[in-house]
């Protein structure tokens, strides 16, 4: 029997429906894309079908020969069998009466209940791909409730969506969303009609008795003044279709309609399969006027009052034929938790400029955004224009630079070589020109190399932790592996947004704010304690490109990024960026400051061989640029009431310098701004871009004398009247390690490993202590010796002036029995607190015996104005131990760990980074930038290096 049969395929009534739909005007594509046929199964293969095409190509046939004409002409016999001629026009008064427009004039609303019959609830859903579907409208709303099928077995789920005039709403997998119509008034109506989404009369009926799909077979007389009118689609419309059962004995589809006699309002129509003794009841609609509203639309209507009160809201503005005499403008606001859904009529496209150059894709639907509505070019211009563009194209493949333009738009390639690190190690790297710039482009598919790249001069190439890619509706995604967060690069709005900056560029070691250095042999003497160390997150921040006028560009599926926004948003977190010259471009580890280093003299030698302009758009991007990463990662800007750096160099005087071509002037700026305005002792000026003349910008330099600060230079005078005082006790040098009757002095200068080949692993020899570890070692071999007559230990920190984080955090346990860094992101606002064991001893094992700590020991030390960055940290640290007394006086501050940081011309600087080294107290996370006040004062200098003088005193305390 027809009921116990599974069907893969669509039913006969499918097909009348399609038939219907089809409107003898209708290709298969745009059958494809009316509203509800998508869930239809099989729909590809009856749209495809050769029976499908022979049916259709009849009924164009029967159309132009005048089929009405035929109908009329048939014979009497025919005509009284079936009551044609009689009834012919009924079905077209019923349709004409179910409009919204008849309706209405009687009615103030109507619901309209569909239910798929039970007698085969499956086939009836496949049909129509839902079960159920509640519809309730009144002039101006028209809301449904519709149960939509979910494939075969599966559960329905509920899609509501709401017209309000030419707002329409739509609830679907609980995403509330609003359709939008931006164009004229008549476009908008053909438009709803083609797509469906706002009916001109009630669901299931439609103007299909135009095309004599159906024949009014019966009429009969029913109680409550109705009439029930009876069709039937012919049977030859169905025959010679492969999907039909075998044993289907003749199938026809057959409608009822129970109208009102009077005025024939629709209140009630069904839809049955007939195949030789059976009818099948498909589904059955019931329609009701002028009732109270149901519970379904009363509680979506209120979700969008609610979401209507919303204050955050993101406005939309089209642009419907921009630069024409039919221009017009529509604007929408709306509310940021609504999704706003675009339509807009064939032949036209949405595009984000009004000259069409780049189509809109889509937005963050948060932000303000103007759309434009462009009528598409007719094939004549199309060929005219890729004629040019094929042209335009080989001229750019013959020029010198042996660039090809590779779009319609203008944007060239050209190839250079990469030089990763030294000359030896070449590789090739695609640059891109945007519309006749100079200023260079990258693809983002080149993204992930070159972090990983840059991550390799720190760290073994193994550990990497991949990224992969897609791109999708105007973004463009990286994806880190592990852990899984994203970089979102939207070029619709021009913005790079992480879901979590610290994670997505985190460190072997897995400090979410890393301020370790990664020098392997240091780190596999430190042992990271779990259970002490927390990070918290600082989770999603945003780079908005678009209010510094940096522009990423999308085109033909291509997405393009300046180079220079790659070097300071994603490279420099590894200290690296990418430096070029006419005919090269060069990846460059900053930690070995390539250009003091005699080992990269080769690799610097081809990069200052250049012949590059810095032409107006250059130099105006490199100042947005600058801007933009002062603004971003300089975490001394709000110590300095830096506003936006866009102000405060242009009221100082130094944004025209920068934003000129004059390349000396703008070095004279940038060194005028890190050495005279900014003036901290970790954001300095470098060097040049290559584009300059080394000896020039010099001159330049020294005739306008900068070359430090006021505070610089207070600080180099500090350093050099504590070296001139630490001479007069020790002319010689101070040593690492000395003992003064019971007191054991450390001093050293920076925290630094001097000598890379020195074997941490084995007892260290007097010789080695320039290099700080060593030191350590030594001096806890000592100290803890057998018999050691040491009582008391002074860590000399007076003249240290930093250095590297990881060697740090090793001296600071020596002394306190664990290395402690307390690091927060400005930017993100994520922190890290890392607590850290060492093994001094070298056997191994990470225990008491490989520190100071708790051994009965005074511990002290001696700080001083000198005393800055790593130099400050580990007092800032020993002020909140009861392990150590601080001693001399307050320290210099340093709060910020160095950035490398390079320009878009390729000159070079270090800035005070968006890192910035903390203490805790009572849970919160305070910069050390004020310095520490000691516990006891030294007032004369010279006591500093008086270390008999120092003991004593010392011992006095006590």
């Amino acid at each position: 029997m027809f009921m116990k049969k599974k069907f893969t395929k669509l039913s006969v009534l499918a097909i009348s429906l399609l038939l219907a739909f089809s409107l003898s005007a209708c290709s298969a594509e745009e059958l494809k894309d009316i509203e509800g046929l998508e869930n239809i199964e099989g729909l590809e293969d009856i749209l495809n079908s050769d029976a499908f095409a022979d049916l259709k190509d009849q009924l164009n046939e029967d159309l132009e020969e005048g089929s009405a004409k035929d109908s009329e002409e048939a014979s009497e016999e025919d005509s009284e069998e079936i009551g044609y001629s009689e009834d012919a026009d009924l079905l077209k008064d019923i349709i004409k009466a179910a409009s919204f427009e008849e309706i209405f004039k009687k009615h103030d609303s109507f619901t309209v209940e569909y239910q798929a019959s039970e007698d085969d609830l499956e086939l009836a859903a496949k049909v129509f791909g839902q079960y159920t579907d509640l519809t309730y409208a009144i002039p101006g709303e028209y809301y449904k409730h519709t149960g939509i099928y979910n494939g075969e077995g599966e559960d329905p789920y509920v899609r509501d969506y709401l017209s309000m005039e030419n707002d329409v709403y739509n609830f679907e997998d609980g995403e509330l969303s609003r359709e939008w119509f931006p164009m004229s008034k008549e476009e908008m109506e053909e438009l709803r009609r083609e797509e469906l989404t706002m009916p001109d009369s009630l669901p299931i009926i439609t103007d299909i008795g135009d095309l004599g799909l159906e024949e009014v077979v019966s009429v009969e007389e029913k109680g409550n003044n109705e009439l029930l009118v009876t069709t039937h689609t012919s049977e030859e419309a169905l025959a010679g279709l492969d999907f039909i059962p075998e044993d289907w004995e003749a199938p026809f589809s057959e409608f009822t309609y129970l109208v009102d006699k009077e005025d024939l309002t629709l209140r009630e129509q069904c839809l049955n399969i007939v195949t030789g003794d059976d009818t099948i009841e498909i589904y059955r609609l019931k329609v009701s006027y002028d009732e109270a509203p149901p519970k379904e639309y009363e509680e979506f209507k209120k979700s969008i009052e609610d979401l209507k009160k919303d204050k955050d809201t993101k406005t939309i503005t089209a642009v419907y034929k921009p630069g024409t005499d039919e221009e017009k403008s529509y604007e929408l606001t709306e509310s940021t938790s609504v999704k706003v859904k675009l339509r807009y009529p064939e032949g036209f496209s949405l595009s984000s400029d009004p000259e069409g150059k780049e189509l809109f894709k889509g937005s963050d639907g948060k932000s303000d955004v103007t759309l434009y509505l462009i009528e598409d070019e007719a094939e004549d211009k199309k060929d005219e224009k890729e004629d040019k563009a094929d042209g335009d194209s080989k001229d750019a493949k013959d020029s010198d630079k042996e660039a090809k333009e590779i779009s319609a738009s203008g944007i060239v390639e050209e190839e250079v070589p990469l030089y990763v690190g030294d000359k030896d190690n070449e590789e090739e790297l695609s640059l891109y020109y945007i519309k006749d710039g100079s200023v260079p482009y990258i693809s983002c598919e080149a993204i992930p190399d070159l972090i990983e790249k840059s991550f390799s001069f720190g760290y073994s190439e193994e550990d990497f932790y991949g990224i992969s890619t897609e791109s999708e509706d105007g973004h463009f995604l990286l994806t880190r592996d592990d852990p899984d967060v994203i970089m979102d690069i939207d070029f619709e709005e021009d913005k790079i947004t992480f879901s979590d900056f610290d994670a997505f560029f985190m460190k072997a070691n897995e400090n979410l704010v890393d301020v370790l250095d990664p020098d392997p042999k240091v780190l596999k003497l430190m042992k990271k304690d779990e259970e002490s160390s927390v990070n918290y997150s600082g989770g999603l921040i945003s780079f908005d490109l678009k209010s510094y006028d940096i522009d990423l560009v999308e085109d033909e599926g291509e997405y393009y990024i300046p180079l220079q926004t790659v070097n300071d948003i994603m490279l420099c977190n590894y200290d690296a960026y990418v430096l070029r010259n006419h005919e090269a471009a060069f990846l460059v580890d900053c930690i070995s400051n390539v250009f003091n280093d005699d080992s990269k003299s080769e690799i610097m030698d081809l990069y200052k061989e250049n012949d590059l302009e810095r032409t107006e758009d250059l130099a105006e991007f490199e100042y947005n640029e600058l801007c933009m990463i002062l603004d971003s990662r300089y975490g001394l800007k709000e110590e300095h009431n830096i506003e936006s750096f866009d102000k405060f160099l242009t009221e100082n005087g130094l944004a025209e310098d920068i934003k000129g071509t004059d390349q000396v002037k703008a070095e004279l700026a940038l060194a005028t701004l890190m050495g005279k305005y900014i003036d901290d002792m970790h954001s300095n000026y470098m060097s040049p871009s290559s584009i300059a003349d080394t000896e020039d910008v010099a001159d330049a330099l020294k005739e306008a004398k900068i070359t430090r600060g006021n505070a610089k230079k207070a600080y180099e005078a500090l350093m050099e009247s504590y070296s001139a005082a630490s001479k007069e006790s020790y002319p010689k040098g101070i040593p690492g390690y000395e003992e003064v009757d019971n007191t054991a002095y450390i001093t050293f200068n920076s925290f630094s490993s001097e000598n890379k080949d020195y074997d941490y692993t084995k007892a260290p020899k007097e010789s080695e202590l320039d290099d700080v570890v060593k030191l350590m070692q030594y001096s806890c071999d000592q100290i803890l010796r057998k018999n050691s007559p040491v009582e008391n230990v002074v860590m000399d920190l007076s003249q240290n002036y930093g250095g590297d984080n990881t060697i740090a955090t090793y001296a600071m346990a020596t002394m306190l029995g664990y290395g402690k860094n307390n690091t927060i992101n400005t930017m993100t606002a994520a922190k890290t607190c890392s607590v850290y064991e060492i093994d001094t001893n070298r056997d191994g094992k990470f225990d008491d015996n490989d520190t100071l700590a708790g051994k009965g020991l005074n511990l002290y030390c001696l700080v001083s104005p000198v005393s800055f960055s790593c130099g400050n940290l580990l007092p800032a640290e020993f002020k909140t131990s009861p392990e150590v007394t601080l001693i001399g006086k307050p320290t210099a501050g340093g709060t910020c760990t160095i950035n490398f940081l390079s320009t878009a011309s390729g000159s070079t600087l270090t800035l005070s980074s968006f890192k910035k080294m903390c203490r805790m107290h009572n849970g919160i996370f305070y910069n050390i930038d004020q310095g520490v006040e000691p516990d006891y004062k030294i007032n004369k200098l010279a006591d500093f290096y008086d270390r008999e003088k120092l003991t004593k005193y010392i011992n006095d305390l006590y």
